[in-house]
C-alpha cells in the first residue's frame, strides 16, 4: 500500500525570468493568452478586448499562445500588422517567462499562462476557463479582481484603468506572493489509513461536508 506521498505544487509556480542588467523598464507590452473554454466567439472577443487595451493605454499586444491555433490565425485577421508582437510556440517556459517578465499584464483563460505571468512579475487580468481553477487562482493571488466574461468590455478595461494606475506597488506583492507559494515543498508520511480514508477512495463526501 502507500506508505509516503510527495506534495508538489504546480510546477508553473517555480517560473522564473532571467535578471535583465538594465533593470526595471516601463513595459512596452501586454501578454494575451487564449482560453480553453469552449465559447466559439472566445478568440475574436479576446482579440476585441485586446484591441481595446491597446486603444485605452498604448501598449502593444504580446500574443502568447501555445495550442490555439485558431486564435493565431484570426490575430493575422484582426490585428494590424506590426500592431502587435507573437511569442514562438516552440520557446520553453525559461524563454517566454522573460517576455512575460517584460509584460506590464496578461489578459486571458490559459490557467498556467496565468500562473507564469504571476510568477514573474505580469498580473493576470482572468478570463474564463473550462473550470473553476481561474476563479481559485483570482482568489489564491488575492487579486481584488472577477474573472471578467470575454465580452466585459467595460469590466476589463475599468481593471486594467486601476491597476496601471497602481502598477509601481501591485507587481512587488504579486511577486512576493507567487513566490511564497512556489516555495511550499512538503513532504509527509503517511503514517495509517483510517475507515474514512477507505470511504473517501470509494467516492464518499468527507464527513461533516454537508454533501449529500
Amino acid at each position: 500500500g502507500l506508505t509516503h506521498a510527495a506534495y508538489v505544487p504546480d510546477l508553473a509556480f517555480e517560473t522564473r525570468a532571467a535578471a535583465d542588467p538594465a533593470g526595471l523598464r516601463a513595459p512596452r507590452y501586454f501578454a494575451v493568452s487564449g482560453s480553453a473554454l469552449k465559447d466559439p466567439d472566445r478568440y475574436r472577443l479576446i482579440l476585441d478586448q485586446a484591441k481595446a487595451i491597446q486603444a485605452a493605454t498604448g501598449l502593444k499586444p504580446l500574443i502568447a499562445l501555445s495550442r490555439d491555433n485558431r486564435m493565431k490565425i484570426l490575430s493575422r485577421l484582426r490585428l494590424r500588422p506590426g500592431s502587435y508582437a507573437s511569442v514562438p510556440s516552440h520557446l520553453s517556459y525559461a524563454e517566454v517567462a522573460p517576455l512575460l517578465a517584460d509584460s506590464a499584464f496578461i489578459l486571458g483563460g490559459r490557467y498556467h499562462m496565468a500562473i507564469m505571468g504571476a510568477a514573474v512579475g505580469a498580473w493576470p487580468m482572468l478570463l474564463p476557463g473550462n473550470s473553476f481553477k481561474n476563479e481559485g487562482l483570482a482568489s489564491l493571488l488575492d487579486l481584488g479582481q472577477t474573472v471578467r466574461r470575454f465580452d466585459e468590455t467595460d469590466g476589463i478595461l475599468a481593471d486594467v484603468t486601476a491597476f496601471m494606475a497602481n502598477r509601481d506597488a501591485l507587481p512587488s506583492t504579486l511577486n512576493l506572493m507567487s513566490a511564497d507559494l512556489g516555495g511550499r515543498h512538503e513532504r509527509r508520511s503517511v503514517t495509517a489509513v483510517t475507515p474514512d480514508d477507505h470511504r473517501l477512495a470509494g467516492g464518499d463526501a468527507p464527513r461533516g461536508s454537508g454533501i449529500d
